[in-house]
């Protein structure tokens, strides 16, 4: 969610729908991207104002459809400590990890899904490694291989947690069985370095529409809000991390 945005989402049990609530603290209208799976819509939200967007739940999205899939990698760093064999990016845990030999710019990582599937985007957490270069490739047979994103490391990543560096990328579903994060450039010096590589997939890759401005300019109320000169702080929502990429 782009910044000045806030927003929290839940599952309305009398409707059905998944609803997400999103407030724009900010004093221009906001345009962003709502993803959910492979699903992806585009909308904005005018300046200081709170809106409810409204959308079916009817897809079957996985998270993490390569939860302990069967992995290969390039290299894997031999240390007679640690294991940075490449099941280690898959296997759930947020302490153990993959990592590469060093000083090499072609590393790469690949997990087998078990079967095709249409895949919508990876959520990764990066050690070492995040500001090199790469490309995301698919393939329905392990050994012809089609590009499906590049990203440039020179990116700046905000959301750091000690030594964990999150992020998230999405792209329009893709049919296949196999998923590789290939190195470009190798621009740290270290190895490739991945705690976790979890695979989005999605059943169909349909376009949804959205109902919003359920609550625009709607009256609203509070226990109390800060006062403040410099910021407004009367009720908005919590920020609650949903897979929404920025614009």
């Amino acid at each position: 969610m782009k910044k000045g945005l806030h927003q929290v989402a839940f599952l309305d049990k009398e409707t059905g729908k998944i609803k997400l609530i999103v407030g724009n603290i900010t004093t221009k209208e906001q345009a962003f991207a709502i993803r959910e799976g492979g699903r992806i819509a585009t909308t904005s939200i005018p300046a200081s104002t709170i809106a409810t967007f409204e959308f079916d739940a009817g897809i079957a999205t996985s998270y993490n459809a390569s939860l302990n899939g069967p992995s290969l990698a390039s290299t894997y760093e031999d240390n007679p400590v640690h294991d940075y064999r490449p099941y280690n990016a898959f296997d759930g845990n947020m302490t153990t990890r993959w990592a590469s030999k060093w000083d090499s710019d072609q590393e790469w990582l690949q997990v087998d899904l078990g079967k095709e599937l249409a895949i919508a985007g990876l959520d990764m957490d990066w050690q070492w490694g995040w500001k090199n270069d790469y490309a995301i490739q698919v393939s329905s047979d392990g050994t012809n291989w089609i590009p499906i994103k590049q990203v440039n490391g020179s990116q700046t990543l905000t959301n750091q947690v000690g030594d964990h560096y999150p992020i998230t990328l999405s792209f329009a579903p893709v049919n296949g069985r196999y998923v590789r994060l290939q190195g470009i450039k190798n621009r740290q010096g270290y190895g490739y370095s991945i705690y976790n590589m979890n695979v989005i997939t999605c059943e169909t890759n349909e376009a949804y529409t959205i109902r919003n401005d359920v609550a625009v300019n709607k009256p609203s109320s509070a226990s109390s809000y800060e006062t403040n000169l410099l910021y407004n702080y009367r009720p908005l929502v919590h920020l609650i991390r949903i897979p929404i990429p920025d614009g």
